[in-house]
């Protein structure tokens, strides 16, 4: 059942105004940063390099900042070794290590002796992270899935480029279904169900080309989807129009106009002015 936004809000200010009033059960991590363990259990606690997942809600004292929850996804994240992040390590990052799977714990963040703040903040501030741990995927099961996918992304790049060089050459005009605003696509597998409404959290995966060939931003590589609102402008228009015409699973092909790209200037330096764009996408989810 999805949690709304309300409830999570209800059930983290339970927890916090609790926090607040059991001072005597806060810990310390190795940081100095105060925490409470809301939900507790026995079991593996994150290491470097798996992949963890987690629901955060952020508070600036009473005021919320952000919820993992409106956004319908949780945070996915590889835990990186504690050498490579900043001086002093991030709250979140020391409240995730602390956590089993289906723990959540309050972290808080004094602000009294941080220097160079943003505008919006003051050393008066308190920054409080409230999370949920979901899943934890070990290390070697992260390699696998990273390995298959950078094999996947190989035969996706030449597949494309095969299309792209049919497209340029005219061997597509048949197959090709044009829309009004000009964006032309290809469907290769038509996957089944709805498709997305406006609004609706979509999952993406996708591989970018110019018409040329030259491969410019594909998601594989990270080794995960990417996901946006459907139809609220956060993408290119071509994205938001071409991405609706699909049924959950299903894989496409859309040639999109500069118009509904990145217009005549482009996005340099990848992107040169007035270009036309070709995505291999792949839908993968929607809520």
């Amino acid at each position: 059942m999805r949690i709304t936004l309300a409830v999570s809000i209800c059930f983290f200010l339970l927890a916090f105004w609790s926090c607040k009033n059991e001072s005597a059960n806060m810990d310390l991590t190795d940081s100095g940063y105060r925490y409470v363990h809301h939900v507790k259990n026995e079991g593996a606690k994150p290491k470097v390099g798996d992949r963890v997942s987690y629901h955060e809600v952020l508070y600036k004292n009473d005021s919320l900042l952000f919820s993992t929850h409106t956004a319908n996804r949780p945070r996915e994240v590889v835990i990186p070794e504690k050498s490579v992040l900043p001086n002093p390590v991030p709250p979140s990052f020391e409240g995730i290590m602390l956590m089993s799977i289906g723990d959540s714990l309050t972290v808080y963040q004094d602000l009294d002796t941080v220097k160079q703040l943003p505008p919006w903040l003051s050393n008066e501030d308190e920054i409080r992270f409230s999370m949920k741990l979901l899943t934890i995927k070990s290390k070697e099961e992260v390699d696998k899935e990273l390995a298959l996918l950078k094999e996947k992304e190989s035969q996706i790049f030449d597949f494309s480029k095969a299309n792209i060089e049919k497209y340029t050459s005219g061997q597509l005009d048949k197959d090709i279904v044009t829309t009004e605003s000009g964006l032309k696509y290809i469907i290769h597998e038509a996957g089944t169900g709805e498709k997305p409404a406006t609004g609706k959290m979509v999952s993406v995966n996708y591989a970018g080309f110019l018409t040329d060939g030259k491969p410019f931003d594909n998601s594989f590589k990270r080794g995960s989807s990417f996901d946006f609102p459907l139809g609220q402008g956060r993408v290119i228009k071509g994205w938001d129009e071409g991405i609706a015409l699909l049924n959950k699973g299903a894989k496409a092909t859309l040639f999109i106009p500069y118009e509904l790209g990145y217009g005549e200037a482009g996005s340099p330096p990848n992107i040169p002015p007035k270009s036309e764009l070709v995505f291999y996408v792949e839908l993968i989810d929607f809520k």
